[in-house]
């Protein structure tokens, strides 16, 4: 249990328990689900073995990823991995520039998995990181080739968008209660 103060600041920087979880988790869901809403076949924390990393003192670190989706007829498999990254942990200027923690957080998935992992980050105010938003456009892009959906790209791209930042807004309303 987290004992500090719950002041507007501090909800956003907990690390402790479901404060942490559960928002990752919706974004997670609501990311599944707006996927296979546009016709993608979905799996949720898929275990993927090509991506395990060794490190020199031989340790490993399994990598489990949040969602690993496929659009029928296009043979790339899309590996997600949520994250959700808070700006109040930056200090200075950083903290202020839209998007700075979605990207750090996009680059510390690119250090982690390298290329074949896009990482969909997000800031607690609804900021996206611009690799993300591209990501989601792609997917709606081929969702829309295949005639899987009736859509069109920018509507299913919107659709994705505002399904996501919908459910992190929530997710932070339900921690400020």
């Amino acid at each position: 249990l987290c004992l500090e103060d719950l002041t507007e600041r501090h909800v956003y920087c907990c690390q402790t328990g479901m404060a942490r979880f559960r928002p990752h988790r919706n974004i997670l869901v609501t990311l599944a689900n707006a996927l296979r809403d546009l016709g993608g076949h979905i799996d949720m924390e898929r275990y993927c073995a090509d991506l395990i990393s060794q490190h020199p003192n031989g340790d490993s670190k399994e990598a489990w990823l949040d969602v690993c989706a496929h659009f029928p007829g296009h043979t790339q498999m899309w590996r997600l991995d949520v994250t959700l990254r808070s700006t109040w942990a930056f200090k200075g200027r950083a903290r202020w520039t839209p998007g700075m923690a979605a990207s750090a957080g996009v680059a510390a998935k690119a250090a982690r998995y390298g290329e074949p992992v896009t990482a969909i980050a997000m800031e607690p105010l609804r900021r996206m990181a611009e690799t993300s938003r591209n990501a989601l456009w792609e997917m709606a892009q081929q969702a829309r080739d295949k005639r899987l959906t009736n859509i069109a790209p920018s509507q299913g791209y919107r659709k994705l968008r505002l399904s996501l930042e919908r459910a992190l807004l929530w997710s932070m309303a339900e921690r400020l209660i």
